[in-house]
């Protein structure tokens, strides 16, 4: 059966403590219950290796009335606790994405997301045992572990192929290469293969650029001149020619004889505009057999694009090259550019160089050069858990997920090569939609890695699974389904494991800033503690998550209520009220501080309005506003002190604060009355109080939207939601409002007059008026005079006068709103039976919202001193 609100009860099992985790198990122990006078109470063990670590109540039973003994196969022990007291009211909390949350005290909570067309269990119970490991011995035999970029290459506009030869392996590998300005920057192991013998030949192949050439300009002038042949006859200093043919131009030398050889030659003009090689050098003059060779100095003058190529989509390094003969050169600089085809439109010379030879110029597309490294799939020791999710879309920050099971070591020894998981769910709520599988790396307990995600109609979750990833696969953030879980955080607190269900002996929970906080303990163990989730996490309260309230000022008192108000969280106790303050971690900086010395009466008694919390205690209502407490209801407070209010019947109270009219209600029983069928009411705008009272006790309220208004609700105890209107089910609502005693004098010789502002109705409303003397629960007949045509009309012998509210005209317009009664009044100090003092009362009926009654004043002439 799906778990129900209105099935909720008290007389079931809400807590189980391990008090000792027994040793030696190699599966789940069986629990049992017995004693308590109830029945059907159950509960599963959650492992630890080779010890129970805690037990999860998966039925709670029901018609306990008082704990039962927990038994549990072989030697582990604890200990139960069942809910006995009377029902309690739940607390409804909703989370920023809108899940509402049902928490009572009588069991584990509920939740709904609004869409599901039943509750759910608060939380998911992970795995109560971990996966069964086994690791295949491998052959020896190696996987690519990484690949290494030897050489980045240039020119890539796509990434090339990467491709694997050689080794022999049972399972080839697989990479994919990335680009970076041209350049391969990176290749990722997507497969690393198995089975191989030796460290296979990795090529990068295609995804460059092509096509494009040039013909490069150069400016040449004679540096040199080389003496091959020196000659004989030579005499003087003879003169040297260089040929004109290639473009040189201006060049001049003159050659050193001695004995009539040529022994070496001196450029006294290098010249220029030399564009080709072939540069000769002769000498003039008597002599022969000279041979001379000119050494050219040539530089790059421009670069001219003769086909621009295709693929360029960021511009080339075109390279300029020296003739394989010239042995001694200065390299020269380039820059291009690229058109919008992919094409090299321009390059510019940033720098002419130097060369011996004509150069020329390409664009080195540098084929880019890798090297695989090896390592055996599996080696060492990892630790493998798992854990449960449910469905919730990740719009609503899901899916939700468990904490993990037990972490299960497996030692792959020197060369694993497969890790088989097997799976067995000794416990599994509806709720659960998938399961992950989480390991470490080799070696090391510090992080979990996601190895996959198993969906619960996929056989394998109720089976096995085979996990070939290496390490090097595993922490590939690329990887599809990759997931990092440190399983602590740095700072110590815990991470892998803070996703535990919130303990169901908890009554009250609320919301406060990002945090879902709990308080009530029901077992009575921990009177004054508060347990609080993760950030945005209502389901996640792991038990290291608790504040206690210390006590520090001689009386020992319990937490009864919090009040989440604005940036502080009110714990309130029943006769104390403290302020829990905190900035990022409740653990590390929470304070806090007592504020008050009243407390409240349950859960219900109280609300917030306008920044301002109205609190009901044992000695009144008052408000509390963040600073300090004023209390409100010293006009009332005789119903306090005088014990008319019923506080036998506390629990049934509650307070409700209506924004559309200021007005505070605290709903409450008088003696002799067992259901909260009437208010008191305070106007915290005028500070007026009076008292309402309802044909249906009203059990609960709450704001909601109503029409696009924001409005009051109440749950009747009829079992219907209501609202407020000013008729009911067709009916007429009636009204009654009584003043308090006011002295009567002699003042204006004995005139007294009831004036009464309201405003006109559109429909027949009539408003009776009547007095009280001397504090008499019942009206004088005859106490208003006759009608003297001011809106007042007496009948003889009645106990009151009618006004009719409705609107009407004269030739003057609009009737004012205003009505005037006389009244008399037997006013005499020296008799004891003189009439002392006198209070009105109003009553009436009210059916539409054209007769609704607007009293805006009343006053009294002759009477309040």
């Amino acid at each position: 059966m799906p778990p129900s609100l209105a099935l909720r009860k008290p007389g079931g099992v809400i807590s189980l403590t391990v008090t000792t985790g027994g040793s030696g198990y190699t599966a789940p122990p069986t629990v049992s219950f017995s004693g308590g006078s109830g029945t059907g109470a159950a509960a599963v063990a959650v492992m630890n290796g080779t010890m129970v670590a805690s037990l999860v109540v998966t039925q709670a039973g029901s018609g306990y009335t008082s704990n039962p003994t927990v038994t549990i196969s072989g030697n582990a022990q604890a200990e139960a606790y069942a809910y006995t007291g009377s029902h309690r009211r739940a607390s409804f909390m909703r989370s920023r994405f809108n899940d509402m949350y049902v928490i009572d005290g009588m069991g584990r909570g509920l939740r709904w997301n609004g869409d599901a067309g039943q509750m759910q269990p608060v939380g998911i119970v992970g795995p109560v045992i971990g996966p069964k490991m086994n690791v295949t011995a491998g052959d020896g035999a190696l996987s690519v572990a990484s690949v290494d970029i030897m050489k980045p290459g240039a020119g890539y506009t796509q990434a090339p192929t990467v491709s694997f030869a050689g080794g022999s392996p049972t399972t080839p590998a697989a990479a994919v290469a990335s680009i970076a300005g041209g350049r391969v920057s990176g290749v990722r192991v997507t497969e690393s293969g198995a089975g191989y013998t030796a460290t296979p030949t990795v090529t990068l192949s295609g995804g460059q650029a092509g096509g494009a050439s040039f013909s490069v300009g150069v400016s040449g002038g004679v540096a040199s001149v080389e003496v091959v042949a020196s000659g004989t006859g030579y005499t003087g200093t003879p003169t040297v020619t260089f040929s004109s043919a290639q473009g040189l131009t201006k060049a001049n030398a003159v050659a050193d004889v001695t004995n009539g050889a040529i022994q070496n030659v001196a450029v006294l003009a290098s010249g220029s505009g030399a564009t080709t090689s072939g540069v000769t050098a002769s000498v003039a003059g008597a002599g022969s057999g000279a041979s001379l060779k000119p050494v050219m100095a040539y530089r790059v003058t421009g670069v001219t694009v003769t086909n621009g190529g295709t693929g360029f989509y960021t511009p080339p390094t075109v390279t300029v090259t020296p003739d394989s003969a010239d042995q001694n050169y200065t390299q020269a600089y380039l820059e291009a550019t690229i058109n919008s085809t992919g094409g090299v439109a321009s390059v510019r010379v940033l720098s002419g160089g130097q060369y011996s030879l004509p150069p020329t110029a390409v664009v080195l597309d540098g084929q880019a050069t890798a090297t695989a490294s090896m390592s055996p799939r599996m080696s060492g020791k990892y630790k493998c858990a798992i854990r449960y999710l449910d469905s919730t879309p990740v719009s609503q920050q899901g899916p939700i997920p468990s904490s993990i099971s037990e972490l299960v070591e497996v030692d792959a020894g020197a060369s694993g090569g497969l890790m088989t998981w097997n799976f067995t769910h000794p416990y599994l709520e509806d709720r659960v939609s998938a399961m992950e599988l989480w390991r470490t790396t080799a070696d090391q307990s510090v992080a979990l890695f996601r190895v996959a995600t198993i969906q619960r109609t996929d056989p394998a979750f109720f089976g096995s699974y085979a996990d070939k990833l290496s390490d090097n696969d595993l922490t590939d953030t690329e990887r599809d389904g990759y997931g990092l879980m440190p399983v602590t955080l740095p700072s110590g607190q815990i991470n892998a494991r803070r996703f535990e269900v919130p303990p169901g002996n908890y009554g009250v929970a609320v919301m406060f800033q990002d945090r879902a906080w709990f308080a009530v303990d029901t077992t009575g163990k921990k009177p004054n503690s508060l347990l609080f989730s993760e950030v945005d996490e209502p389901e996640s309260v792991p038990p290291t998550n608790e504040i206690v309230v210390q006590e520090s000022i001689g009386d020992s008192d319990a937490v009864v209520a919090l009040i989440p108000m604005a940036s502080a969280l009110l714990i309130a106790q029943s006769r104390h009220l403290y302020k829990l303050q905190y900035v990022a971690q409740p653990i590390i900086d929470a304070s806090i501080l007592l504020a008050s010395y009243r407390g409240v009466l349950n859960n219900q008694c109280w609300d917030v309005m306008g920044g301002v919390a109205f609190i009901a205690d044992s000695f009144g209502l008052y408000a509390y506003d963040g600073n300090s407490e004023q209390p409100v209801s010293a006009p009332v407070d005789n119903l306090w002190r005088d014990r008319v209010i019923d506080f036998t019947q506390s629990d049934k109270f509650h307070v409700k604060a209506d924004y559309a009219t200021k007005t505070v209600r605290f709903y409450f029983c008088r003696n002799g009355e067992t259901s909260t069928a009437r208010a008191l009411c305070y106007c915290v705008s005028t500070q007026a109080w009076w008292e309402e009272e309802y044909p249906s006790a009203i059990t609960a309220s709450a704001n909601m939207a109503i029409l696009s208004r924001q409005d009051v609700v109440y749950g009747a105890a009829s079992g219907f939601v209501r609202s407020g209107g000013f008729a009911d089910a067709g009916s007429a609502v009636s009204f009654r409002l009584r003043t308090g005693n006011m002295p009567l004098t002699n003042a204006d010789k004995g005139s007294r007059t009831i004036g009464l502002l309201y405003a006109p109705t559109a429909d027949d409303a009539n408003l009776t008026a009547a007095l009280h003397y001397n504090n008499s629960p019942t009206a004088r007949p005859n106490a208003i005079g006759s009608d003297r045509g001011e809106g007042f009309v007496s009948t003889k012998g009645a106990t009151g006068a009618v006004l009719n509210l409705k609107r009407r005209r004269s030739q003057l317009g609009d009737a004012s709103g205003f009505a005037k009664a006389y009244y008399a009044g037997n006013v005499d100090d020296k008799s004891a039976g003189a009439d002392r003092h006198v209070a009105v009362s109003l009553t009436g009926q009210q059916s539409t919202a054209g007769n609704a009654v607007v009293i805006h004043g009343v006053t009294l002439e002759g009477a309040g001193g």
